[in-house]
């Protein structure tokens, strides 16, 4: 593996439903697209010049897969970055998302667009770990289950990290 990481960001999209029980919003890449192609992932990307931060960097990609608006997701937190296997190191926003919310996938980038609750990803039986060879180190990632969706690789571990903060 080379030393350097490409910088990228995601969002963890959050909203309450009906019953204002927390959710949270996943994606799965479409065979178009350069990385992670058919992988669950949350909203994100690479940074582009016009980014002032990575937390834009979210916010556009978001836009950008899913068609919510900037201005309809309030800033929660910044959660630890990753480095992946693929070379990037994502840094990884928790934003909560007005109920006055339309998802609007960019097929070019999505097949499909999932929300789960959060309560779900909570429960023993929806993990399971898989130990593989990260960095030269043998590491546990999580692999979670939700319907016919395998959450696992990067967006595993950032789901992880939001969980054990829960």
């Amino acid at each position: 593996m080379r030393n350097t990481f490409i910088p990228a960001a995601v969002l963890i999209p959050v909203f309450a439903d009906k019953t204002n029980e927390l959710r949270l919003i996943f994606t799965r890449r479409s065979e178009k697209v350069q990385h992670h192609k058919k992988q669950i992932s949350f909203p994100g990307g690479m940074v582009d010049v016009q980014d002032h931060n990575l937390w834009k960097t979210a916010l556009r990609e978001t836009e950008e897969e899913i068609g919510i608006k900037p201005h309809q997701i309030f800033y929660v937190c910044e959660l630890p970055s990753i480095k992946t296997i693929s070379q990037f190191e994502v840094t990884p926003f928790v934003g909560f998302i007005h109920s006055d919310f339309q998802i609007i996938p960019n097929a070019d980038e999505i097949d499909t667009v999932f929300d789960a609750p959060v309560e779900h990803f909570l429960r023993p039986e929806s993990v399971h770990h898989e130990e593989i060879e990260f960095s030269g180190e043998r590491i546990a990632f999580p692999h979670y289950y939700y319907n016919d969706h395998e959450i696992w690789g990067a967006t595993g571990r950032i789901l992880k990290s939001l969980l054990d903060r829960w």
